[in-house]
C-alpha cells in the first residue's frame, strides 16, 4: 500500500501502482497479491520492497528498523554509521560479526590507503586504477560483480540545443573512441561494448550492439547533415568521487570532438552537486553508470533514470520516438514468455542505438576491496551485499 501511494513519493510507486490490484493478509507469514495483468517482474519488484514495521514508521528516518542481520546504533552524518548484531535475526546463527562500523570516506585514495593499513576491512567504490594494486598486495583482495550487470554511459539531455537532434547525438556516438577511453580512463579493465549484454546472453541483439564504430569522418558528415557543419559547444559533467575515470573519459573525448568542430567543456562537480544537478536536469551531457546488476531487460529500464519512460532525466518524452518506446517498455513486462519478450527488447535496444541518448561505452565491474582476513564475503550480481555470513579468518 505504501508503494502504491503516490502522495508519499515512494520509489516503487511506478512499479506497483499500475500492476498490483489488491493485497490480502492470509496469516502472520503470508500475504496474497493480486495483479492486474501478467507481469514479468513480480519477483524482482518484491525483492526491492524493503520490509519495515508499521509501528516504526513515525521516526524511521532517525531510528531505522528493518529486517536485516544488524540493528541501528547511531549515525553521525557525513562521518559514520554504527550497527550491532541483531540476536533475533531470522536466520539462525547469523550474523557472525558482533558489530559493523560504516565509515564515510568520499576520497577513493583514502579508502584504499585505509584498507591497506588495516584500518578498514571492506571498501566500496574501488577505482579500476587501484584494482591491480590491491591484487598484488598480500594485505588485500578484491571481489567483483559478474560481467554485464553495469555499464558506463554518457547521458545526453535531449532538451538542450543541438542534443535535441538525433543526427547530432548519432554524430557524438561515432566520435567516441571506446577502446582509447577504456585504456586511459579505466586502465583497460572495463570491457568495451555498445550494448548492455554480453554476446552469450539470451537478450543480446547484435544489430544494436554493433551499430557504431569510431569514425570521425562519419561524425562530421552527420553534423553537416544536421546543419551544424561548423560545430557547436556543449558541456559535460563529471565527478571523480562518483565515477573514477570520468574526467579522463571526458578529456579523451574532448580532444577527438575538437577535430570535428565540437567544443566540449568539462565541468567537475562534487558528488552531491553532481546528482542534484542531474536530477534537476541542469546538465548537457553527464558521465554516468547504469545498471542494477540484474539481467532481466526490464529491470534496468525501470531502475535507470535516463531509460525509464516516467520521470526520465534525459527528457526523451520530448522526442518523436517516445510513444513507441513507452509502449514497448510496457509490452515487455506484460508477458512472462521469454520468446515473446525477445523481439520487444530487440526493438528497444535498436531504439537505444538509433536515438543515441545514452551511448554505452564499456561494461563496469563493481569492485569491492577486502582485507586479506575477511571470510564469507560475496558480491552478488546486484552489487549490494549484506554481511550476515562475513567473518574474520582465524589466525
Amino acid at each position: 500500500e505504501r508503494a502504491k501511494d503516490e502522495s508519499i513519493g515512494h520509489f516503487l510507486t511506478s512499479y506497483f501502482g499500475p500492476t498490483v490490484e489488491s493485497t490480502e493478509v492470509i496469516d502472520d507469514y503470508t500475504v496474497k497479491i493480486t495483479y492486474t495483468r501478467p507481469y514479468a517482474l513480480k519477483r524482482d519488484d518484491l525483492a526491492t520492497l524493503f520490509l519495515l514495521p508499521k509501528e516504526a514508521m513515525a521516526d524511521i528516518a532517525t531510528n531505522p528498523v528493518g529486517t536485516g542481520p544488524f540493528s541501528f546504533v547511531s549515525y553521525a552524518p557525513g562521518d559514520h554509521l554504527e550497527l550491532a548484531r541483531f540476536a533475533d535475526y531470522f536466520l539462525e546463527g547469523q550474523p557472525l560479526l558482533d558489530n559493523v562500523d560504516v565509515r564515510i570516506l568520499p576520497d577513493p585514495q583514502a579508502r584504499v590507503a585505509n584498507l591497506l593499513s588495516g584500518d578498514i576491512n571492506v571498501s566500496e567504490g574501488i577505482a579500476e586504477s587501484d584494482i591491480s594494486r590491491l591484487e598484488d598486495d598480500p594485505a588485500a583482495k578484491v571481489a567483483q560483480s559478474p560481467l554485464g550487470g553495469y555499464w558506463h554511459t554518457v547521458v545526453f539531455n535531449t532538451e538542450r540545443p543541438a542534443l535535441e537532434d538525433k543526427l547530432v547525438r548519432q554524430a557524438l556516438n561515432y566520435s567516441l573512441d571506446r577502446d582509447k577511453i577504456s585504456q586511459l580512463a579505466w586502465f583497460g579493465l572495463a570491457p568495451v561494448t555498445q550494448g548492455r549484454y554480453t554476446p552469450d546472453n539470451f537478450w543480446y541483439h547484435e544489430p544494436a550492439a554493433t551499430m557504431y564504430s569510431f569514425d570521425l569522418e562519419k561524425a562530421k558528415a552527420l553534423l553537416a547533415e544536421a546543419g551544424m557543419a561548423d560545430g557547436f559547444s556543449t558541456t559535460i559533467s563529471v565527478s571523480e568521487a562518483n565515477r573514477p575515470g570520468s574526467k579522463a573519459l571526458a578529456q579523451v573525448w574532448a580532444q577527438d570532438l575538437a577535430t570535428i568542430g565540437v567544443t566540449l567543456e568539462i565541468i567537475e562537480k562534487e558528488q552531491n552537486a553532481f546528482y542534484d544537478d542531474y536530477f534537476n536536469e541542469d546538465y548537457d551531457i553527464q558521465v554516468y553508470l547504469l545498471g542494477d546488476g540484474l539481467f532481466d531487460p526490464a529491470t534496468a529500464i525501470n531502475d535507470s533514470s535516463p531509460l525509464r519512460p516516467e520521470e526520465n532525466r534525459a527528457n526523451i518524452q520530448t522526442q518523436p520516438f517516445y510513444e513507441e518506446y513507452k509502449k514497448l517498455v510496457q509490452d515487455g513486462v506484460s508477458t512472462i514468455d521469454p520468446e515473446q519478450r525477445k523481439p520487444i527488447y530487440d526493438r528497444i535496444q535498436e531504439i537505444w542505438a538509433e536515438e543515441s541518448w545514452a551511448p554505452i561505452l564499456a561494461f563496469s565491474l563493481i569492485t569491492v576491496g577486502l582485507s586479506e582476513d575477511v571470510d564469507g564475503f560475496a558480491l552478488p550480481p546486484g552489487g549490494g551485499y549484506d554481511l550476515a555470513e562475513a567473518s574474520f579468518a582465524a589466525d
